[in-house]
């Protein structure tokens, strides 16, 4: 699958700050600091950390990982305290499993001109149980105080050779040094990989490694099996990497973001293949293809779609009456939505079966998802599942079953277009998945096999239309209906923000959106076609400036963009709207008796450049009556860096018009 991956920009010194690169080698003069030496704004800074990864031995689990990490972190404000708390994932499975061990924990501070030293104690620890798979070792550092420096080492054990840590040389705050090291056995070869423009230093060579240890086995000799035990040892060429960079800065979420990891400066390694002695090589090498035909194959997953005895009777049920698909389609969705319940846990994986789960109306993504997906197929209906890597767990590098962490459902017309459904989300329709599975590409898996890859992108703009019409009277007092229509995604949104809010918390989040208006007579409905429509009354006697005589006004109140979203010089990461779309304006202004237009905004149309979006603001005084009708439209959901002066400057445009006032003068 081709991936794209957009790179950030490295702020590098020109010389390094002078670091200690020990633990335990803290001095007066890091204690005194009071702000970071490049990034004043920094509320706290890595001054130093440490990886390192090698590979140990043994007869039982052959080749396991041991990567040991140190890091001494300054705090410099009360904002950089979260800093002092650590927590990392483990996989376990049954008796496989990854052991994380922390020590050397000490917060150091300085009191009466003396370094005082407090170690972490045992109730610091914590290690909490995430899912059925994974578990979370955090630690809670004691005494930190705004000027503090904290240390901390761990120690991570993995039988799992093919996963090698995600080393971050970037943070979001600012890292003095950052070192990397590897030592990779001759027998396993690596596949490197960067995100981020800036590549590391690296130093490399090559060394002799003896593995030694103790082995026991059972051996079939005379008289039957017995225990046999001894020592081993072998020597092997070691392949040593060190990767390091210097003052790296912050990194900083620009805003319109999908998932800032994405653009960190990282290093990643691929399993690429093994070959022990007087053994064939053994190649790990695989491509998008391979890993959802493995992934289809697996019983918890492709396996769940051949399971329906025991759901058929219920199913028949629910079907009676219904001979077209697309009927068959909406009342197995809404089924399947309305009945089961999502345990806030991701995974493509079917957790408990999806059998048990329908039976309590409760399991993982997985489940509900593969649930759907066998009840559909049961039909005749050519529904099959997508792979899909929310935006949280970020777009992967290389062909990986660890790249996905989630499954939709995608139904296949005989034309060609494709139906995405997701019931995991109650708000959730056709074609409108939740947010964070909008990540540029899913893999849609069929059972023969076969794969492809998935735009999860909507291409269609989803629409919200105001229609406002108001008058003012001529002591500023502004009253006024209002109705929004929303449509498609904005549907989504709203239902999403409404939950379980009751009508009060409703009106006085509209209150909020309506610069403190005071709202009467709310109501909102949903269509058959899933359309909500709000509509209220509003009066408000803030929105109208009065001076000398004149009435002051912007004509789209409360609904203007109040200042251009883009501020920076430069942007080295894409714009993501999360999906297409477009506002409309209509508004009817009613012009107080005694007063007449002295002056309004111009009209004015833009349109941006590559087809990125457009928009248009007409204006239009009859009378006692002005009428406006603008709309704002931005056709990519994700707009490339390359692109953003554009973007810049027609927000930049828009912005002020939409904050251009009419003036109002008393008629003569």
């Amino acid at each position: 699958m081709k991936q794209i991956i957009y790179v950030l920009t490295l702020l590098l010194s020109v010389s390094s700050i002078a670091q200690n690169h020990e633990l335990g080698e803290v001095t007066k003069e890091e204690l005194l600091e009071k702000k970071h030496p490049i990034d004043s704004s920094a509320v706290a800074a890595i001054l130093y950390q440490k990886g390192e990864t090698s590979f140990e031995f043994n007869q039982t689990e052959g080749f396991f990982i041991v990567t040991e990490v140190e890091t001494k972190i300054k705090i410099y404000k009360k904002e950089g305290l979260d800093w002092a708390n650590f927590s990392i994932n483990a996989y376990e499975n049954g008796s496989t499993r990854e052991i994380v061990d922390f020590s050397k924990c000490i917060t150091y501070n300085l009191e009466q001109g003396k370094i005082v030293k407090t170690k972490l104690k045992s109730d610091g620890e914590f290690k909490e149980k995430r899912n059925k798979y994974y578990v979370e070792y955090k630690i809670a550092m004691p005494n930190v105080q705004e000027g503090a420096i904290i240390e901390f080492k761990y120690r991570f054990k993995s039988p799992f050779i093919s996963n090698l840590f995600d080393w971050e040389f970037q943070k979001e705050i600012p890292v003095n040094y950052s070192e990397y090291l590897t030592k990779i056995p001759e027998y396993l070869v690596y596949n490197t990989y960067y995100k981020g423009w800036v590549s590391p230093k690296l130093e490399t060579e090559q060394r002799d490694r003896t593995f030694s240890g103790r082995y026991n086995q059972m051996v079939n000799g005379q008289g039957g099996f017995r225990s046999e035990n001894g020592n081993f040892s072998f020597t092997c060429k070691e392949q040593f990497k060190k990767y390091y960079l210097e003052n790296v800065s912050a990194l900083k979420d620009e805003g319109y973001v999908d998932n800032i990891n994405n653009y960190r400066v990282t290093i990643l390694h691929e399993l690429v293949s093994t070959q022990y002695p007087n053994e064939m090589i053994k190649s790990y090498a695989t491509t998008w293809e391979d890993v959802a035909k493995n992934i289809y194959n697996h019983e918890d997953f492709g396996g769940q779609l051949k399971k329906d005895e025991f759901y058929k009777d219920e199913l028949a049920t629910l079907l009676q009456g219904k001979t077209t698909k697309e009927d068959k389609v909406v009342a197995i969705f809404n089924f399947v939505k309305e009945n089961m319940n999502w345990n806030d846990y991701h995974s493509f994986f079917s957790e408990s079966g999806i059998k048990k789960a329908f039976k309590d109306k409760k399991g993982n993504v997985g489940d509900v998802n593969l649930l759907l997906i066998s009840m559909l197929k049961s039909e005749g209906i050519n529904a099959n599942p997508v792979l899909v890597s929310t935006k949280s767990n970020g777009i992967a590098l290389f062909p990986s079953r660890n790249a996905f962490n989630y499954v939709i459902c995608a139904i296949e017309s005989d034309n060609g277009d494709i139906t995405l459904l997701d019931a995991t989300d109650k708000y959730s329709q056709p074609n409108i998945i939740p947010i964070k599975c909008l990540n540029w590409y899913g893999r849609l898996v069929r059972d023969d096999g076969s794969s492809t890859t998935i735009n999860l992108i909507p291409n269609n703009k989803s629409l919200k239309n105001y229609t406002m019409m108001f008058d003012i009277q001529p002591d500023g007092v502004i009253n006024g209906k209002v109705r929004e229509q929303n449509f498609d995604y904005f549907v989504y949104l709203f239902n999403k923000r409404k939950g379980d809010l009751s009508e009060e918390k409703m009106i006085e989040s509209k209150e909020k959106l309506t610069k403190d208006s005071d709202i009467d007579n709310y109501k909102f409905n949903i269509s058959n076609d899933n359309i909500i429509m709000e509509t209220y009354d509003f009066s408000n006697a803030n929105l109208v400036e009065q001076i000398s005589g004149k009435l002051y006004f912007n004509p789209l109140l409360f609904l203007k963009t109040e200042e251009n979203p883009f501020k920076q010089e430069e942007r080295v990461y894409p714009v993501d709207f999360t999906f297409p779309n477009q506002y409309k304006y209509n508004i009817m202004i009613k012009i107080p008796e005694g007063y007449e237009v002295e002056s309004y905004p111009e009209s004015l149309n833009l349109a941006m450049e590559n087809n990125l979006g457009s928009f248009s603001f007409n204006i239009k005084v009859n009378g006692n009556m002005i009428q406006i009708a603008s709309s704002e439209d931005i056709n990519q959901a994700i707009v490339p860096a390359q692109n953003y002066q554009i973007l810049k400057t027609f927000y930049g445009s828009l912005v002020d018009k939409q904050n251009e006032k009419i003036v109002l003068k008393r008629k003569i």
